[in-house]
C-alpha cells in the first residue's frame, strides 16, 4: 500500500513538472499575438485542453505552438481517463467500505476471512434466519462470477484483514468472524488474535476449520471439522439397513478413515447382524492411528461372529464381482470431482446390485450424494450445533439428574466426542426398537414409541440391548487406544470395564440401562421441538 502512494505521488509530481515545461514553452512561442498573455491565460487554457471542453478562444497558431498542443491534448485524454479511473478506485477501495461500515454499524456482522463458493453458501444459509444483518467477505469482488451471495440482502467485499475491519465494529449487535484455511493452527492462532482484540467490548464467536480435535481451544472460539461433519450426517441420513452387509470404501483421505471410524462406532446392531468393510486405498495412517483395531474387529477376512475390517492393496476394479455383490459402494476419497468421475465409470463398466453412494456435490443420476455445500455448510450445522443438538440435549439432562458435569461449551473435546457418539448411536437404539421408523429426525412420539417397546422386552431382548451398548462403548474407547486395566487411568488410557461383555458383573451389565432408558427421559423433555 505504501509503495502504491508513492508511486501515485511520483507521477503526479511528474506530470506536473511536464505540464509547467510545455505551458512555458507554449507562451513563449505563441506571445499576446494568439492570445496567451501570461500564465492566468496558459492555465484557462490547459483547463480546457484538460477537460475536453476546448472553447477555443485561446490556442496556438504557430506550428511549434500547435505541436506543443498536440502533445497536450493527447496528454489530457490518458490524464483524465487515469484521474477518472483513480476516484473510483478511491471511492470503492476507500469510501465507500467507510460508509457502508458506517451505515451497517449497529446491525450483526458476520466476518469470513476469504470469499469464494464455500463462505458465500454459509452467509446465505445464516441470511434465511438473520435477512438483515451485514456480510463482510475478505477478497477480491471478483472471486465468485455465477451470482453466488447475490441474494445478500447487505454485503461488502474488501480486500483487508479481519483485524482492521473488527476494529471498526460498534454498536451492541452480534459480531461472528469464519476462518477457513488448510492450517488448523494458522486459524486457531488467528481466532485468538480477534477474541484479544475485541476484549469485553462486545460480543463475538469465533468459528475455526479444523481437521483434528485440538485441546486448550478457548471460550468463544468453536472448531468446525468439515469431514466430521460429513460423516457424521451421512450415517445418521444412510442408516444401515437390516438387509446390507457388505460395504466397500473406494478412496483414501481424511474423510473415508473419518466415515470407517464412525461406521465402526455407530453400526453395531446385534450379535447376528455382523457388517463386513472392504476398503481400497492406502489405509497405514488409519492403521497406524488405531494400533488397537484388532481387538474390536475381524481383520482381514469376514467373520459371522464380528464386524470385519478388509484392506486391500489391489486397485477397486480388481474385484468386480465384490463391487457386484456389495449392499453399497461408499467412493469417498477427499477429490469431489474425481469421486463423480469414478462414480460414472464404474456405472459404465460394472455391474451392481447395492447403492453407490459418491461424495461429490454432482455425481450421475444412477447414484446418490452425499456432503455437498447445501447439505453441510449451513447455519444450523455449523452455528446452531444442529447435528449436536441431540448431545447436547442428552449432556443437559444429565446435569439436571445428576447435578453434576458442566454445560456443553465447557466440556473438554474428549467428552465432547464420547457424548457425540452415543447421541449418534441414540438414533440407532430407536431404530432398532422401531424399525419401521424414520430417525433421521427425533421426536417426542417417536422417543415415546421407542422407550415403550423396551420397557416390554423380554430379559432375553434386554440382555442383546445391553450387549449391544457394552460392545458400543468399548469400540469407541478401543478405537482412541484405550486398554483394559484393573485400575481407571484417564491419562494412560486405562479402564477395568474394556473387557468382554460375558465377563461383566451382572451390576456392570445393568448399568448398560440407562443408555436406553434415557430414550423416555429424553420423550419426557421434548415438547414440539425435533431433533
Amino acid at each position: 500500500m505504501k509503495k502504491s502512494r508513492e508511486r501515485i505521488l511520483a507521477i503526479v509530481l511528474a506530470l506536473i513538472l511536464l505540464y509547467f515545461v510545455l505551458l512555458v514553452l507554449l507562451v513563449n512561442i505563441e506571445g499576446e499575438a494568439s492570445g496567451f498573455g501570461g500564465a492566468s491565460d496558459a492555465i484557462w487554457y490547459l483547463l480546457a485542453t484538460l477537460t475536453t471542453v476546448g472553447y477555443g478562444d485561446i490556442s496556438p497558431v504557430t506550428p511549434w505552438g500547435r505541436a506543443i498542443g498536440a502533445i497536450l491534448m493527447l496528454m489530457s485524454a490518458g490524464v483524465m481517463a487515469w484521474l477518472i479511473g483513480l476516484v473510483v478506485s478511491l471511492f470503492y477501495g476507500k469510501l465507500y467500505p467507510d460508509w457502508w461500515i458506517w451505515k451497517n454499524r449497529k446491525k450483526s456482522w458476520f466476518i469470513f476471512n476469504k470469499y469464494d463458493s464455500l463462505t458465500s453458501k454459509i452467509a446465505c444459509s445464516i441470511s434465511l434466519k438473520n435477512p438483515d444483518c451485514a456480510f463482510i467477505f475478505l477478497g477480491k469482488a471478483d472471486a465468485l462470477s455465477n451470482g453466488e451471495g447475490d441474494t445478500l440482502k447487505s454485503q461488502l467485499v474488501v480486500d483487508s484483514s479481519i483485524e482492521s475491519i473488527i476494529k471498526r465494529k460498534t454498536g451492541s449487535g452480534e459480531c461472528c468472524v469464519f476462518i477457513f484455511s488448510e492450517n488448523s493452527w494458522d486459524n486457531i492462532t488467528l481466532g485468538k488474535s480477534v477474541l484479544s482484540l475485541v476484549g469485553n467490548s462486545f460480543p463475538v464467536k469465533v468459528f475455526c476449520e479444523s481437521e483434528s480435535i485440538l485441546a486448550d481451544i478457548p471460550e468463544g472460539i468453536k472448531l468446525i471439522n468439515h469431514h466430521e461433519l460429513i460423516s457424521r450426517s451421512y450415517w445418521q441420513n444412510n442408516a444401515v439397513r437390516k438387509e446390507e452387509k457388505n460395504f466397500v470404501f473406494i478412496g483414501d483421505g481424511h474423510l473415508s478413515q473419518d466415515l470407517l471410524e464412525r461406521a465402526l462406532i455407530i453400526n453395531v446392531l446385534s450379535k447376528e447382524h455382523r457388517l463386513n468393510y472392504y476398503l481400497f486405498g492406502n489405509w497405514d495412517e488409519f492403521k497406524k492411528n488405531h494400533h488397537e483395531l484388532s481387538k474390536v474387529v475381524n481383520m482381514d477376512d469376514s467373520s459371522k461372529h464380528n464386524d470385519s475390517v478388509i484392506f486391500s492393496n489391489d486397485e477397486w476394479n480388481s474385484d468386480a464381482r465384490l463391487l457386484e455383490n456389495a449392499d453399497r459402494i461408499i467412493i469417498c476419497s477427499d477429490d469431489a470431482d474425481s469421486n463423480a468421475a469414478l462414480a460414472a465409470e464404474i456405472i459404465k463398466y460394472f455391474p451392481t446390485n447395492g447403492k453407490i453412494h459418491v461424495y461429490a456435490q454432482t455425481a450421475p443420476s444412477e447414484t446418490s450424494c452425499f456432503g455437498t455445500d447445501e447439505e453441510i455448510m449451513s447455519r444450523k450445522l455449523i452455528m446452531d450445533y444442529g447435528i449436536d443438538q441431540v448431545a447436547i440435549r442428552l449432556n443437559d439432562m444429565y446435569r439436571e439428574k445428576t447435578g453434576q458435569g458442566c454445560s456443553w461449551e465447557d466440556l473438554s473435546p474428549w467428552h465432547k466426542a464420547s457424548n457425540i457418539a452415543s447421541a449418534d448411536h441414540l438414533r440407532v437404539k430407536i431404530g432398532l426398537l422401531l424399525p419401521d421408523a424414520d430417525t433421521k429426525v427425533i421426536t417426542k412420539d417417536l422417543c415415546s414409541r421407542a422407550f415403550e417397546k423396551f420397557k416390554n422386552l423380554p430379559e432375553e431382548k434386554r440382555e442383546e440391548c445391553r450387549w449391544i451398548e457394552h460392545e458400543r462403548w468399548c469400540r469407541f474407547h478401543i478405537l482412541h487406544n484405550w486398554k483394559f486395566d484393573e485400575t481407571r487411568d484417564n491419562k494412560l488410557r486405562r479402564h477395568p470395564l474394556l473387557k468382554p461383555y460375558e465377563e461383566l458383573t451382572l451390576e456392570q451389565k445393568l448399568l448398560d440401562d440407562s443408555s436406553w432408558e434415557v430414550i423416555g427421559d429424553l420423550a419426557d423433555k421434548l415438547g414440539e421441538e425435533e431433533l
